[in-house]
């Protein structure tokens, strides 16, 4: 045989199998779609709600930080906090949620931002 076609012959051989490994690659990558998207899929959806909707037990209080005397530097203080946002509240309801705001801190609807600071910082 002519060396200028057994190379060509060679070649194309080589072609079709590397088409053919890609052709089978290819199928196993579309079988595991099938068996994850059809098969079990009521499977993995009862465990994807199982991990989204898993209840948590917050931990218990943070300890006390101390220097090195045993005095305490800081410590956890549980408080009520109360918020707003000004962009979230139509124009129309600004003075009655600056009312409502006002009843919670025990003030006037006009001195209430500056009584949230006050106690923000006390």
């Amino acid at each position: 045989m002519d060396p200028a076609i057994r190379w060509q012959a060679r070649l194309k051989r080589r072609t079709l199998v590397v088409a053919g490994l890609f052709g089978l690659w290819a199928i196993a990558i579309e079988a595991r779609l099938v068996y994850l998207q059809i098969i079990s899929h009521r499977d993995l959806v009862a465990r994807a709600d199982l991990q989204q909707q898993r209840r948590l037990t917050a931990p218990g209080k943070r300890g006390d930080i101390l220097d090195r005397g045993g005095r305490v530097l800081a410590t956890s203080v549980d408080v009520d906090s109360i918020y707003a946002v000004p962009s979230a509240i139509a124009d129309a309801s600004r003075a009655a949620a600056a009312a409502r705001f006002a009843s919670l801190l025990d003030t006037t609807a006009t001195r209430a931002p500056s009584a949230a600071k006050a106690r923000a910082q006390a």
